[in-house]
């Protein structure tokens, strides 16, 4: 307060400007670059800490290197997404009464990608699976439409198209449709008659319209589905047909949603 006291007090002859008064040429707040750049950066680590957390929320499996180190497993085939054109399609109904809408690319489309992954499922299974002896496999998936039931059916196909005594079984009582994929006689007893001893074996496989490929159907009394396929029958009927076919493909129920 004192100097400030001398200086107002100096006669105003002996005060000089030291600077010339000039107006600012930007404001001196905000500095505009560098909060960009500190937004910028800012910005960057909420980015990349938000993607770490929801990666770290996602369960999903979408490598082949996790399928195989999750189940302890090798993944035997990759099918790709079928496109059958419609008149193949329709071709393949029309020659075999088949579901024009059911994709059986083995039949349909035998060039395409996915007929050709289906006889490669079909030849690793050859060498790792049925040359060991086995002769039954089943077929199932987690939940419901899945494409399991789509799988037997053209690994079914491929498998009596190279010579294969092949047999299907529709195990899947509570929605059976492999008597619409095959064009078979839905009226004719199956699995369930036969478990419940109200038909005989042979009365109840039937033959299709593919050489070397048969069916035995779910059959008629689909009621108590759990308590038939628990029956101790069942592993002697399935010790039979393995004798007398070169390959028996169950299609199941879905694993989660019924017992």
């Amino acid at each position: 307060e004192q100097n400030d006291l001398q200086i107002s007090n100096l006669p105003r002859d002996e005060m000089s400007p030291v600077d010339a008064a000039r107006p600012p040429h930007a404001p001196s707040y905000p500095n505009v670059q560098a909060m960009v750049f500190i937004g910028t950066a800012i910005g960057f680590l909420i980015g990349i800490s938000m993607a770490f957390f929801l990666e770290s929320l996602d369960t999903a499996i979408s490598t082949l290197a996790e399928v195989e180190r999750l189940t302890g497993h090798p993944v035997l085939a990759i099918i790709p997404p079928i496109h059958i054109a419609r008149e193949d399609a329709k071709a393949a109904a029309t020659r075999y009464g088949i579901d024009e809408a059911r994709p059986l690319p083995v039949i349909s489309d035998p060039r395409s990608p996915s007929a050709e992954a289906y006889r490669t499922l079909r030849t690793v299974l050859e060498y790792s699976f049925f040359s060991q002896g086995k002769r039954t496999l089943l077929i199932t998936s987690a939940t419901p439409a899945e494409g399991k039931t789509t799988t037997l059916a053209n690994l079914a196909l491929a498998s009596a198209s190279a010579g294969r005594r092949t047999l299907v079984i529709g195990a899947n009582l509570r929605h059976p449709v492999l008597s619409r994929i095959f064009a078979s006689d839905e009226s004719m007893p199956g699995l369930s008659d036969l478990l419940a001893g109200e038909a005989d074996l042979a009365d109840a496989i039937q033959e299709t319209a593919f050489p070397d490929l048969h069916l035995l159907d779910a059959g008629n009394r689909l009621s108590r589905p759990a308590e038939l396929l628990s029956t101790p029958f069942l592993p002697q009927v399935l010790a039979a047909l393995s004798h007398a076919y070169d390959a028996v493909l169950i299609d199941s129920p879905p694993v989660l949603p019924v017992a």
